[in-house]
Parts: structure tokens; sequence; C-alpha cells
């Protein structure tokens, strides 16, 4: 006898649409990710270039020159601590501004009374205007 065969459409091999619109998406940003990490690095080396500091050995041992560790001469150290200490002062000027309008801030909001907020007030419906005839029954009453 012949083998029976199958009502069921063959089932297609490979990879979904999106799982290939997944793998493409992921090996674009690697390859971004690489790229900015190169560029990166690159700018870096290039900064790191620009600013090495004179070594000792390039300095003449004629002038004197007392430099630091990274190769500051004493004088630049100076001035870079007078900067940081001008600049100090500056900072705690601006402090001390910020401290005084808060505090006065603080002591007008104090000094105010401060009404709580109260409850939306309901609107009582007002009564109809009474006519003649209403007005005449009361009227009467009142008089006996």
């Amino acid at each position: 006898m012949t083998s029976p065969t199958s009502s069921k459409p063959a089932r297609k091999t490979g990879a979904s649409r999106n799982s290939k619109v997944l793998s493409a998406s992921l090996a674009v940003a690697t390859g971004v990710g690489v790229a900015g990490m190169v560029a990166v690095r690159m700018a870096q080396d290039a900064s790191a270039q620009d600013t090495v500091p004179v070594s000792s050995a390039t300095q003449s041992q004629d002038t004197g020159v007392a430099t630091s560790s990274d190769g500051y001469t004493k004088d630049q150290l100076d001035a870079y601590a007078q900067a940081l200490a001008t600049e100090a002062i500056r900072l705690q000027d601006y402090r001390d501004q910020l401290a005084a309008v808060a505090s006065n801030v603080t002591s007008n909001v104090t000094s105010k009374s401060v009404k709580p907020l109260a409850a939306p007030k309901v609107q009582q419906p007002k009564p109809a205007p009474q006519t003649q005839q209403q007005a005449a029954p009361q009227a009467k009453s009142k008089s006996s």
C-alpha cells in the first residue's frame, strides 16, 4: 500500500520577516555604537596630545624653573589658586544673595494672613418672586 499524504502544506523554512528586521536593526545599532566609540577614543587621544605637559627633560636646567609632577610651573599653579579663590568668593556672595531673597520671601509669606481654602459655595435656588395674590395673605396674617 501507498503511504497516506498529509493534507497540511509544507512548512516554510528560514527566518520570519520580523526576526530579519530585528537582526538588521541590531547589526546597524552595533555598527553605529562601535563607530561612536572609536570616534570618542580618537577625540580623547587628540585632546591628550594637545595638553601633554612639557617634560622636565625638554626644559632647560639653566632657568631653574620649578615644575610640578604634571609639568605646571609655580606661577601657573599660583594663578590657578587665585582664580579658584576669586570664584569661591563670587559663589559665596551669590549664595548670600539667594539666602537673603529666600528669607524675604519666607517673611512675606508668614507675615500675611493665609486664609485656608474654603469649600466652594453651593448656590441655593432663588425663591420665585411672589405675586400679588401670594403677598396679600401674608399681609393679612401679619395684621391679625
